[in-house]
């Protein structure tokens, strides 16, 4: 059966320089919620103070502080009817015996209260680093399900009023510890054990809230499971549990309500606001990226089996959302993945590629490496992160996922790459000019609106044919070209012609399209002059002109 036993530590006491006789501290009186006790020792007062039944305390002493104490120590133990096991520690002179002093408790209570016994810890007396050692050992062996650490307490004898020394809780430490190492566990393993003992614990204290302790539980399976769905309902229910239930003010440490915070800002990063049933949530492109957030948290835990299968099924949501068959949208799953399936095979590039290799990798996983070659974690790891990054990069382009076969591009289709600066004369030029089937723009976010109405009075109508890129920094923006190269090589799959406008924007933006320039060129593979040419436009009127009246077409040059 479990006790109730407190542990302390007492060091070698005040010694007389004279005779050298160790004096024990002074007789004191010790208040706690309101009750007294008058001791020399705060173990034995704690006996009294708490509000639980002490069954027997733990006492650490160095071999000079049992010699002059012991006796005295029984003698109070006796007269208060509580048990006294005494366990002597080095003198910490050295290093090697700080270590066996941890040696020491450790060993102790592994022996003795190996039965889940609670321990309340006095970190009053004994050498300074006693109550560090104490409470990392007591913590250690917790973890190890050894014992329950209940609380902590101190006697601040400067803290009380003449002739009182005024007892602190600090317990409240050992929550901020668990909850720091449950914050932790749920966000880098998605383990939500360690968390549903701290709320737990937090709850215990705060509130009269009865807690469940399997509360938690089916949000856990969900996470582990891979399912996006369930865990985003699951986690809903939680976040609205915390917000609700727990009191605004939980505790005078603000750590605490920080490790909270925390916790609501994890389950809101994959939650599923108001849906109480997986029929009704609604396919769009906040549902995905909520989806890919729940991907990459699985991809950061190393769950690679899961990630695997999770991209899979995310591409299939992204398609249906890109044909526009939201009706029932998990029900019309089976005929969207029968067409990747039979594409696979002769389209090599984009949606089809990613689906391909996600497939191949997940194989592997998905007979849990039952066959002859090796499983290459890493391998799957790279596939895995690769594909995230595709989803990621061509996230907002439908033109990727479409595979409606009166979708695919053509290959007469031409597709025009151009920067667009705070004048559209030049965007203008290009789209009356060249004509396009699809445009790819890069602009800042200040003129993005503007594109529209360019491609409007160059009779360009059909708006989901144009795509905007967002450079951040137009003027100092170097760094981003990489990024942007890879997301306009992702407009130019299965395309007939491809036609680059270097003039336009900063020159951010023109280094930016000459990057895209030379990564489309490498992708295609030395491609003839007609696949891939660069041009620019010249409007040879003043300046003031071209800014009063901007839509007037310019003069195309071919550049290669």
């Amino acid at each position: 059966m479990a006790k109730n036993i407190l542990m302390a530590g007492y060091g070698k006491g005040r010694e007389n320089k004279e005779t050298g006789e160790i004096a024990p501290l002074d007789v004191s009186k010790y208040c706690f919620n309101d009750k007294k006790w008058e001791t020399s020792y705060l173990f034995l007062g704690l006996c009294k103070l708490l509000e639980v039944k002490i069954d027997e305390v733990f006492l650490f002493l160095t071999k000079e502080s049992k010699v002059a104490f012991e006796g005295r120590i029984r003698k109070e133990a006796e007269e208060i009817d509580v048990g006294v096991q005494i366990f002597e520690i080095p003198s910490a002179g050295t290093i090697e015996e700080v270590w066996r002093g941890f040696d020491v408790i450790t060993e102790t209570f592994e022996d003795l209260a190996s039965e889940g016994n609670n321990i309340y810890l006095d970190i009053t007396n004994g050498f300074r680093h006693l109550p560090l050692i104490s409470f990392v050992s007591l913590l250690y062996l917790e973890s190890a399900n050894k014992l329950s650490v209940k609380g902590a307490y101190y006697g601040a004898f400067e803290a009380g009023s003449e002739g009182v020394t005024q007892v602190f809780d600090l317990s409240s430490l050992l929550k901020i510890v668990r909850g720091s190492f449950a914050v932790q566990q749920f966000e880098k393993t998605g383990n939500l054990t360690p968390l549903r003992n701290f709320i737990e614990d937090v709850l215990k204290e705060n509130t009269d809230q009865k807690f469940k302790i399997t509360y938690f539980d089916e949000l856990s399976s969900c996470v582990s499971s891979g399912l996006p769905i369930e865990a985003g309902i699951e986690a809903y229910k939680k976040r609205v549990f915390l917000e609700n239930k727990l009191p605004k003010k939980r505790n005078e440490v603000k750590a605490l309500d920080r490790l909270l915070d925390k916790i609501k800002n994890k389950l809101d990063e994959f939650s599923i606001s108001g849906s109480k049933d997986k029929q009704n949530v609604e396919l769009n492109l906040n549902e995905l990226e909520r989806e890919l957030r729940f991907i990459k948290w699985h991809l950061d835990m190393g769950n690679i089996s899961t990630a695997l299968i999770l991209l899979r099924e995310w591409i299939v949501n992204r398609c249906i959302l890109a044909e526009g068959k939201l009706e029932n949208w998990l029900k019309g799953r089976e005929s969207v993945e029968n067409r990747l399936h039979t594409q696979e095979k002769t389209k090599k590039q984009g949606v089809f590629k990613d689906w391909y290799v996600l497939g191949k990798q997940r194989n592997e996983y998905a007979h849990a490496g039952m066959r002859y070659d090796n499983v290459s974690i890493n391998t799957g790891k790279e596939k895995a992160e690769e594909a995230y990054e595709h989803c990621l990069t061509n996230f907002s382009n439908d033109e990727y996922w479409r595979l409606s076969e009166s979708s695919d591009c053509r290959e007469a289709d031409v597709v025009l790459i151009t920067p667009m600066g705070a004048s559209v004369g030049l965007l203008y030029s290009a789209l009356s000019l060249i004509k396009p089937d699809k445009a790819v723009v890069l602009t800042s976010e200040k003129f993005q609106d503007k594109v529209a109405e360019a491609a409007e009075k160059a009779g360009f109508s059909d708006m989901s044919k144009i795509h905007v890129e967002i450079i951040k920094d137009v003027f100092c923006g170097f760094n981003e070209a990489e990024a942007l190269a890879e997301k306009f090589c992702s407009h130019i799959d299965n395309v007939g012609k491809i036609k680059v406008n270097l003039t336009g924007g900063t020159t951010a933006m023109q280094w930016a399209i000459q990057a895209a320039y030379e990564a489309i060129h490498k992708k295609l593979g030395n491609p003839g002059k007609e696949k891939l040419v660069r041009v620019a436009f010249v409007d040879r009127r003043p300046s003031a002109e071209q800014q009063s009246d901007p839509y007037v077409v310019g003069e195309m040059v071919k550049i290669d």
